[in-house]
């Protein structure tokens, strides 16, 4: 039973009158420069700016995290949408939120073949229980401290861009682990500017959608 990523331009349809959506999405597509100052590829600004274009005519809030490419995502969505963009950084979307020892983290990576495999694994098979947080809690704790109290910011959307390493736990967590992201068994991992719609609703309960920007919501590697 796998759970869809629906374009984003229909997910902000769905966003009824008197409710507010923020979504999270990894940033576009980036050279191989992974580090903190790495950019996005001529390409990446163009998706940005494509996927920006669903969005036009909304009063979108953005948000990125510390990383130039993150930024510069925000930055080309922004332009697609029509719109002046605003720089505001938010620490917590650099990625991760949900690794709790990095060194044990980084050792598993380079034993069990990579950060994706790890991280996935930890997801959907609740393995590494000493790199990582207890994921229902931490994604939990993730909404009420981080997003909650940004609702107040927005008007109606936020844009919000951020890294792999937090968007793909973040749309396992929003769809009840049914999106398929299981990359260390079907070699599918988020695709750029794809995440998840966090949805606040009238009645101040959440809820949640895997969106994706571009034509899929993953990335077959």
């Amino acid at each position: 039973d796998i759970t869809p990523f629906e374009d984003i331009a229909d997910v902000l349809a769905s966003v009824k009158t008197g409710e507010k959506g923020i979504f999270v999405l990894r940033h576009a597509e980036r050279t191989d420069d992974t580090g903190k100052n790495g950019h996005l590829t001529d390409n990446g600004k163009k998706q940005s700016q494509s996927v920006g274009e669903k969005l036009k005519g909304q009063d979108i809030v953005f948000a990125n995290s510390t990383y130039t490419r993150s930024k510069e995502t925000a930055e080309n969505f922004a332009k697609g949408a029509g719109m002046t963009f605003t720089e505001n950084t938010i620490e917590d979307l650099d990625g991760e939120w949900f690794v709790k020892n990095d060194s044990k983290f980084e050792n598993y990576k380079n034993s069990d073949g990579g950060g994706w495999v790890v991280t996935s694994a930890y997801v959907y098979k609740a393995m590494y229980s000493d790199a990582f947080y207890d994921f229902d809690s931490r994604g939990e704790e993730f909404m009420t401290t981080v997003v909650k109290p940004r609702f107040s910011e927005i008007s109606r959307i936020g844009v919000w861009i951020s890294h792999d390493m937090l968007v793909m736990p973040l749309a396992a967590y929003g769809s009840n682990k049914k999106v398929n992201l299981r990359y260390f068994d079907t070699k599918q991992w988020i695709n750029y500017l794809a995440g998840l719609a966090i949805i606040l609703g009238t009645d101040g309960k959440l809820r949640y959608v895997p969106v994706k920007g571009l034509s899929s919501g993953t990335m077959t590697m």
